[in-house]
């Protein structure tokens, strides 16, 4: 018995047979856009107490080839979802959200808006292999949890 409660106890830490998310996003987004819509699907298998909800949207900037290659993350916006939702034993909930963003713009894509610079920006772009892709991270906190349910889509701007 007592070390059944331990086993129980171990996976409340560890957030095993707790918590689930799932970011419900649609695939592309428009590049005049400034927020994401979207929800968040919660689901447990036991009661639990979710607090809180951290969204990111990330844009990971590529460029550069073999061993010049550079790669960075910027966040463009975050959102802070405080819940305090008591979530019983196998319940479902979908949270919406509108997340805010902001493009970081290059030098190279100011110039890109001037009508005779953009042909020269493209090719620029496509000789450094310059490449950007963007996701959407959720994070919920659950009381009395150490390791936090995540998860990660990719989107696509047109």
């Amino acid at each position: 018995v007592i070390i059944l409660l331990m086993l129980k106890r171990i996976k409340d830490i560890l957030g095993i047979e707790g918590v689930k998310i799932e970011l419900l996003l649609d695939e592309s987004y428009s590049l005049s856009d400034d927020s994401i819509q979207g929800a968040i699907r919660i689901s447990s298998q036991n009661e639990k107490l979710v607090q809180s909800i951290h969204l990111r949207i990330i844009e990971k900037y590529r460029r550069g080839r073999g061993d010049a290659k550079l790669i960075d993350e910027y966040i463009l916006g975050e959102l802070d979802l405080v819940l305090d939702i008591m979530m019983q034993r196998d319940e479902e909930r979908v949270i919406p959200f509108e997340l805010p963003f902001e493009f970081i713009k290059s030098e190279m894509d100011m110039a890109e808006r001037k009508l005779l610079a953009r042909p020269w920006v493209m090719l620029a772009k496509k000789l450094k292999n310059v490449k950007s892709t963007f996701r959407v991270e959720a994070t919920a906190y659950i009381n009395g949890t150490r390791l936090h349910p995540i998860d990660k889509k990719e989107i696509v701007f047109k």
